[in-house]
């Protein structure tokens, strides 16, 4: 069996030999050769090093910092794979744990730039939208906390619970509130595009819209809260 992650360097090693093998059995066998040719002084560890027993993510870090080949195929092979983010991989952070691999292996690697400039507008929006409707919302007596995230889906809910007495001798005890707001990214992407008019009127009407989602049979699908 061959370690998945040495797949990678075989094929490049492979290449490298001009290897026309179409089988992985005939990728390794040029591979070795190739290796064997032009292979570099092996690296050498420290007592503690030899000591320790590696992971299959350090090996494969070491690998690229001392093997230039792996390296390039490795990088090229990541930057291809940020290239085809989407949103909801900057929102989640998917690739975040990737890209401070990058760093620490001292490789440029990070999300496309309009893709990062679109999510930083999505968040501002929504931060704000955030505000808005929390601003609105009523006060308790207690401590009032606020929260708002991405969700699969939308939704404004308080949630309370007794906080502590008015005083020592008050048997009374004050309300504590956590106000909730849980909204799409595609809500708040096709809300972004809506007339700015339209959303203003929403809040002069008392209903400010929080998410609106086109369906097939109507015009849109809409979201407020009152």
């Amino acid at each position: 069996m061959i370690n998945p992650l040495l797949i990678n360097r075989i094929e490049a090693l492979a290449f490298c030999a001009d290897s026309k093998a179409e089988t992985l059995k005939g990728k390794v066998k040029a591979a070795k050769r190739y290796y064997a040719a032009n292979r570099k002084k092996k690296v050498s560890y420290s007592k503690v090093q030899r000591r320790k027993r590696f992971s299959d993510v350090e090996r494969e870090n070491l690998r690229i910092l001392n093997d230039s080949v792996y390296r390039k195929n490795w990088i090229a092979k990541v930057r291809r794979k940020l290239q085809k983010s989407t949103i909801y991989d900057v929102l989640n952070k998917d690739h975040d744990m990737l890209i401070l691999r990058c760093f620490n292996l001292k490789l440029k690697a990070d999300y496309p730039r309009n893709l990062i400039e679109q999510v930083k507008e999505i968040k501002e929006f929504a931060h704000n939208l955030a505000r808005s409707i929390f601003a609105e919302s009523d006060s308790f007596s207690g401590d009032n906390t606020f929260r708002y995230r991405f969700s699969p889906y939308t939704y404004v809910t308080t949630e309370t619970s007794k906080g502590e007495r008015y005083s020592s001798r008050c048997t009374y005890r004050k309300t504590d509130a956590l106000i909730k707001f849980d909204f799409t990214v595609d809500g708040i992407i096709d809300l972004m595009k809506l007339p700015q008019e339209v959303r203003k009127q929403s809040v002069v009407d008392g209903l400010p819209l929080i998410s609106v989602g086109n369906i097939k049979s109507r015009t849109a699908e809409c979201v407020w809260t009152k």
